[in-house]
């Protein structure tokens, strides 16, 4: 285990490298409970059925064996008055040293 300090997020966390080529590290505790709590209410309402892609059309529809429903959360959600979900990108970029401009939104 390893333990790093996030300077420009001010927290630390600890992290585990679990394989080495490609690197796959579990983070512990990147995000609070709390945190977590909000989050999952932010996501609330904008809870849609999952699609999938469609290789013949190239559209995204429904499928009879994926019934999960996702949300997708972005720095400008409006809901977000706290800007949690902007904190929890910034460490995410602190602890992987990779940039959010090129992830997925936070699903």
């Amino acid at each position: 285990i390893k333990c790093k300090i996030l300077s420009k997020a001010v927290v630390s966390t600890q992290s585990t490298g679990v394989w080495p080529s490609p690197r796959l590290v579990v983070f512990y505790d990147l995000v609070s409970d709390e945190e977590a709590k909000t989050l999952m209410a932010l996501a609330q309402p904008h809870l849609n059925r999952a699609t999938v892609h469609n290789k013949n059309t190239g559209k995204l529809e429904n499928a009879e064996y994926r019934v999960s429903k996702t949300a997708w959360l972005d720095n400008d959600t409006p809901e977000d008055k706290g800007g949690i979900v902007k904190k929890v990108n910034r460490r995410m970029e602190d602890a992987t040293e990779l940039s959010m401009d090129y992830a997925e939104l936070q699903q």
